[in-house]
């Protein structure tokens, strides 16, 4: 039995959906339709086009608002998307416009393959994305350096993404675990902070990738797996802003001003993360005072979950001693704090790690980066804290930071 159909719509509101969509609120725009179904049952073919004007709609992953448009051509087995464009709302500063095209395979309503492209650049967090987003909020603007590409086939999803960091100045507080961790590695308090933040839950790009897959085939039978691949490359534009929240208690960030790149990739059950991210100029670290920062944040063991840290924080001023052969003198002082190792072994090379703090005393082992022996843990905090040295009034045993993933 052959059966033809034609369908159509003309200017349907989608405001009439409400915030049916998922992740969608206050829908609105246009709906266009001019379809026709030929064929039998078994072996159905579809004419026509789809277009959508004027939409527009909030965002809740990140709570910005968009507008959009699409325009999507059937011919029979071969489904065109002509155009798609997703763009910040005017007015948006440093917003920005992405658009897209490509083809897929049809086979009885069902996509069999298909291949679609995206470039362009746009605005993904801003200060309105804090109350959705506290894990990670600030300013972020990504582009792309040539096209996304996303093929798909039956059995495996493949993502090429060359994306570009063009502005970022981002905060990521401190999860309430390991705020809790950090604060009982200290021994003495120089501050307090009762305030409290909203936290949410802490989650990684592989175990996104993770819970989507199993998702996506809940509904499938056992024979058949989707697999999800991709080959990421993140690369900084100029260079990025990051501030990471260490301690609340104790009001200690790390800002980093960041230049780089790293790829992620996933081919089949392997994941890995490679690159490299460099602290510029104007780093700081603040530690009781504001400290310099220079170093790297290295994705040499493949995880990114699990970078080496390679951070150097360095408080310099002048010291008058009043007795000994310096006496009257103003002699320059460099205490210098390292942050080394792998992210995950943090917290113990910190806590238990002997060389986490050193002093510096005079121009001379400044610059032959050689450590002055006669002053401890305890003489680099007081240094630091008042620029003197302990006196035996005032005793500091131990000295150790609080420690947060920051990726």
């Amino acid at each position: 039995v052959r059966c033809v159909k034609e369908t159509g719509s003309e200017g349907f509101n989608l405001g009439a959906f409400g915030d049916i969509l998922p992740g969608v609120n206050r829908l609105r725009g246009e709906f266009t339709s001019n379809l026709e179904i030929t064929g039998t049952p078994s072996s159905l073919t579809t004419d026509g086009y789809i277009k959508v004007v004027n939409a527009a709609f909030f965002l809740e992953a990140n709570n910005l608002e968009y507008n959009a448009s699409l325009l999507l051509n059937v011919d029979g087995e071969k489904l065109i998307l002509d155009s798609l464009i997703l763009a910040n709302v005017k007015g948006t500063k440093n917003g920005g416009k992405l658009t897209g095209r490509g083809t897929a395979t049809l086979e009885n309503f069902e996509v069999t393959s298909s291949r679609f492209s995206f470039s362009g650049d746009i605005k993904v967090l801003n200060e309105a994305s804090k109350t959705v987003s506290p894990s990670i909020y600030g300013e972020l603007v990504i582009g792309t350096e040539g096209n996304v590409e996303l093929e798909v086939e039956k059995d495996r999803i493949f993502l090429r993404a060359p994306v570009l960091i063009k502005i970022a100045d981002l905060t990521f507080p401190q999860t309430q675990s390991a705020y809790q961790s950090g604060s009982e590695n200290y021994i003495y308090k120089f501050a307090e902070d009762t305030s409290s933040v909203k936290q949410s839950g802490d989650i990684g790009f592989d175990e996104l990738v993770e819970i989507s897959e199993t998702a996506g085939n809940a509904g499938q039978s056992k024979s058949r797996t989707s697999i999800f691949d991709y080959n990421i490359s993140v690369k900084i534009e100029n260079e990025a802003t990051i501030t990471y929240v260490l301690s609340r208690e104790f009001d200690q960030n790390l800002e980093a001003n960041l230049e780089g790149n790293i790829t992620l990739r996933k081919s089949g059950t392997r994941t890995e993360a490679i690159g490299k991210f460099d602290l510029l100029e104007g780093s700081t670290l603040q530690f009781i005072k504001t400290l310099e920062a220079e170093g790297s944040i290295d994705f040499r063991s493949g995880e990114i979950s699990n970078p080496y840290l390679d951070i150097t924080a360095t408080y310099f001023n002048y010291y008058y001693p009043v007795t000994g052969p310096d006496a009257g003198e103003e002699v320059p002082v460099e205490v210098r704090l390292f942050i080394e190792g792998p992210l995950n072994d943090l917290e113990k090379n910190i806590t238990t790690g002997e060389d986490n703090i050193a002093v510096y005393y005079n121009a001379k082992n400044i610059a032959d980066n050689t450590p002055s022996p006669e002053f401890d843990a305890s003489d680099a905090a007081m240094f630091i804290l008042i620029d003197e040295f302990n006196t035996p009034t005032v005793s500091y045993t131990h000295l150790t930071l609080p420690t947060k993933r920051i990726v």
